[in-house]
């Protein structure tokens, strides 16, 4: 293997521990450790062979993001019988969000697996994330569906989310404005107001039948979400 360039440390364990470490995160024991240790390989840290070629977890992030969609769309579908597709997609959009698979994945104690380039403390907004999709795509190829979908249900939807809590959680009020909207027959205008180049972008809002409100934030997103929450929240105490 010396045509392989090692940019980074090697995987902190020896494959006996990496082994049990493995058996025990996803309940089985796994076949091709290899898969994992991809999985748990950051960008930063990637392998790469004299042809240029790079191994990160990428790959297998793009993967385990598909498999987390279709486990969780199958769990909520048989969770709540009775409910319609919008209600369901958005709990499936809670579910996967960036700061609830981050939130799993440091439970799970994944901090301690990555293999990265990143300093201690500063792993960012999707490095964890990443690595626990990634994570999904190695059982899914290495053990298949059936397991890969065992893992996410029972280990993190049901071991580490409160479903019931995150009925009550709102992750965009500027969605619940727009569905809000639509039901209702009413307009919702968003209107730039800043000026490009300014460190602040300042949005404003109309909607049919309240008044205009303005805020800025340090994003067009942040803007936009923020002065939808305080419409939103007029809205439906008057109503």
């Amino acid at each position: 293997m010396n045509f392989i360039k090692k940019l980074l440390s090697p995987r902190p364990n020896k494959d006996g521990d990496f082994f049990m470490q493995i058996k025990s995160l996803i309940d089985t024991a796994p076949s091709n450790l290899q898969l994992y240790e991809e999985a748990l390989r950051h960008s930063s840290a990637s392998l790469v062979d004299e042809s240029g070629n790079s191994t990160n977890n990428e790959r297998l992030e793009f993967l385990g993001d598909a498999i987390l969609g279709a486990v969780v769309a199958d769990f909520l579908y048989a969770y709540y019988p009775h409910k319609k597709e919008g209600f369901l997609s958005s709990m499936r959009a809670k579910i996967v969000s960036r700061s609830n698979i981050n939130a799993m994945a440091s439970a799970l104690g994944l901090k301690d697996l990555l293999i990265s380039n990143i300093r201690p403390g500063q792993e960012g907004k999707t490095a964890l994330g990443n690595a626990l999709e990634a994570l999904i795509g190695a059982i899914y190829l290495d053990k298949g569906y059936a397991v890969a979908e065992s893992f996410i249900s029972k280990k993190l939807i049901k071991g580490l989310l409160d479903i019931h809590k995150l009925e009550s959680i709102v992750i965009s009020y500027k969605s619940l404005l727009l569905e809000w909207g639509q039901k209702n027959e009413k307009k919702v205008v968003f209107t730039r107001v800043s000026k490009p180049g300014t460190k602040q972008y300042t949005t404003s809002l109309s909607v049919e039948g309240f008044e205009v409100l303005t805020n800025s934030a340090s994003s067009k997103k942040k803007a936009e979400e923020s002065v939808s929450k305080l419409i939103y929240k007029k809205i439906t105490s008057n109503s």
